[in-house]
């Protein structure tokens, strides 16, 4: 009997405790799923093809790269892939290419791309739910309907000459369908934890979350926040959480301290294997 399996492996993370693999703030995974592989973001560019050539992934094997939102952190090595193969596929809203800064005292800072829309070859624009290929979807822009959620006043963008807050409508993720549930990859998740669970549980017809793994934004919340959103997350019945990136210290801590061995802290070149069903 043989076992078919959703592979999600990170390329880029804050942490490394391995050999040979390299650590930035920021955030890439490999999904290998259905005999294809897809890169969802590719961090600032600085690890990312040092830590793919020591884990043995070729740009080859990819097939496509999905962008979860206009930030250098998640999207500046996307330059370093295209570099090696400018056929690959791009899954993006188009607001990720705006020109985007966040606050810092009374300077903007760059936090936006390294790279524009035209110059990629094969541009797919996801704004709303898209099943790229049978069981993996982005969500496209995602629904707020939790108003304890606010996006921070210091992330900005340019809109014709004009700076204005950016409220992040190119914000997404990925979910993945597997029988015994919804693996849901969270890459910054700008719009907010429960409003993009919430989103998936909506466009999917309220199957079951079985895993959450990604940032969650929540490393400059107040403890109102973490412990709302950890209560949250207490009602959906998964069986994994990993908390990555920008979850932040005191939230990992919640989750931990609330959901005990369903926890792993993940760091560069962990891999977390999922049956999808099995076959005979």
């Amino acid at each position: 009997m043989s076992v078919e399996t959703l592979k999600v492996k990170i390329l880029v993370e804050n942490r490394v405790a391995k050999e040979n693999l390299l650590a930035e703030h920021g955030l890439s995974f490999l999904i290998s799923y259905q005999g294809e592989n897809y890169l969802l973001d590719t961090g600032q560019g600085l690890v990312l093809i040092n830590n793919m050539n020591n884990l043995g992934i070729e740009v080859s094997d990819i097939d496509g790269v999905i962008l979860s939102h206009g930030h250098y952190d998640h999207g500046n090595g996307l330059k370093d892939i295209l570099a090696l193969n400018s056929e690959i596929e791009v899954y993006a809203h188009p607001e990720s290419f705006r020109v985007k800064y966040s606050k810092k005292g009374d300077d903007l800072v760059l936090r936006g791309l390294n790279i524009n829309r035209e110059e990629i070859k094969n541009f797919n624009s996801i704004e709303e739910a898209t099943e790229i290929i049978e069981g993996l979807w982005l969500t496209g822009k995602i629904a707020r309907i939790n108003d304890g959620e606010i996006i921070s006043k210091k992330f900005k963008k340019e809109v014709e000459g004009t700076i204005e807050e950016d409220g992040f409508s190119d914000d997404q993720s990925v979910f993945i369908e597997t029988e015994q549930g919804l693996v849901v990859l969270l890459a910054c998740t700008h719009a907010g934890v429960i409003n993009t669970l919430e989103y998936i549980k909506k466009i999917s017809e309220g199957q079951k979350i079985r895993a959450i793994i990604g940032g969650m934004h929540l490393i400059n919340a107040s403890q109102k926040r973490i412990n709302e959103t950890v209560d949250y997350l207490d009602h959906l019945d998964f069986e994994l959480i990993v908390p990555l990136h920008c979850t932040g210290f005191k939230a990992m801590k919640a989750m931990i301290e609330k959901f005990r061995d369903k926890v792993k802290l993940g760091e560069v070149g962990e891999e977390f294997i999922f049956n999808i069903s099995e076959g005979k």
